[in-house]
């Protein structure tokens, strides 16, 4: 689980490298690792993912870019992975009932179809610059959740849970990390767990 987490924060770093990389083309990967786990760390005591987003953006402010645009960056790359997380949850959705949540989860399928050609429609029209690193940009989004799902059911099957309850468990884990993102706690204390 462990191996599986820290491979997600790669590519996730990676990905957020994309995002970086059209107004500060000379940022390393390295760089980039080191600035994205000080993040996580300032997420643990700061409200939700604000906390270590600021310190991204004021560590990598220099003469060559703004504050808005490291800040569209990261936005970007934040709405970039809620995008992906609301695609996987209305497709897990199809496969299982979440009792008291039924009509919202039934919702969620409409709000992708309609929300993922506008998500791209916007980017295109007011973020051009980055509309052409968005094919890597949702993969890498993939690939992140894939590896977060996989660290997910190893932490599942050690605790020997009923597999078939899997895909109930799995829906409730993304929803979860999109709520712990939110600035509801310091660092997100609690919401996961609730």
């Amino acid at each position: 689980a462990l191996l599986f987490f820290n491979i997600s924060q790669f590519v996730s770093a990676y990905r957020l490298l994309q995002f970086y990389k059209i107004h500060q083309p000379g940022i390393s990967y390295r760089f980039n690792l080191r600035l994205y786990y000080k993040g996580m760390f300032y997420n643990l005591f700061l409200p939700g993912g604000i906390g270590g987003d600021a310190y991204k953006i004021i560590a990598l402010k220099n003469d060559d870019n703004t504050y808005k645009q490291l800040t569209t960056a990261t936005l970007l790359d934040r709405v970039n992975g809620l995008v992906v997380l609301l695609l996987i949850i209305s497709l897990l959705t199809a496969f299982v009932a979440i009792p008291g949540f039924e009509k919202l989860l039934s919702l969620l399928p409409y709000f992708v179809l309609i929300g993922l050609p506008c998500y791209l429609l916007i980017i295109y029209f007011y973020f051009k610059p980055f509309s052409k690193i968005l094919p890597i940009t949702v993969f890498l989004s993939l690939l992140v959740q894939g590896f977060q799902l996989l660290s997910f059911y190893c932490i599942v099957y050690s605790l020997q849970i009923d597999a078939g309850s899997f895909v109930q468990y799995a829906v409730l884990f993304f929803v979860s990390s999109i709520i712990a993102a939110l600035p509801f706690s310091i660092g997100g204390i609690g919401t996961r767990e609730l």
